[in-house]
């Protein structure tokens, strides 16, 4: 019964922090990255299915002096991931 206690633990804690942490760790790597803006809208994550939704990712136009743009080049309304447990114990 502890065991299942601890599970649903872990669970609700990653459902609460994931999302924000990956956020703030996407924009920042991936703009130092490409050095450009990078924006998420929304992160969504299912602990207990390996889920794993991104929303709203924008990279921002650059312009000739380096500069960033307003408007973003490319923007993708949904990334959808589906992670199997089998696959992350077999690496």
């Amino acid at each position: 019964m502890r065991a299942l206690g601890c599970l649903l633990l872990f669970w609700a804690l990653a459902w609460v922090l994931v999302p924000g942490i990956a956020k703030s760790q996407i924009e920042k790597v991936v703009s130092e990255k490409l050095g450009r803006r990078v924006t998420v809208g929304s992160v969504d994550f299912k602990p207990w299915s390996l889920e794993i939704t991104l929303g709203d990712l924008a990279i921002a136009k650059a312009v000739a002096n380096g500069a960033q743009g307003d408007s973003p080049q490319l923007k993708i309304t949904r990334i959808y991931i589906d992670a199997a447990l089998e696959s992350l114990l077999l690496l």
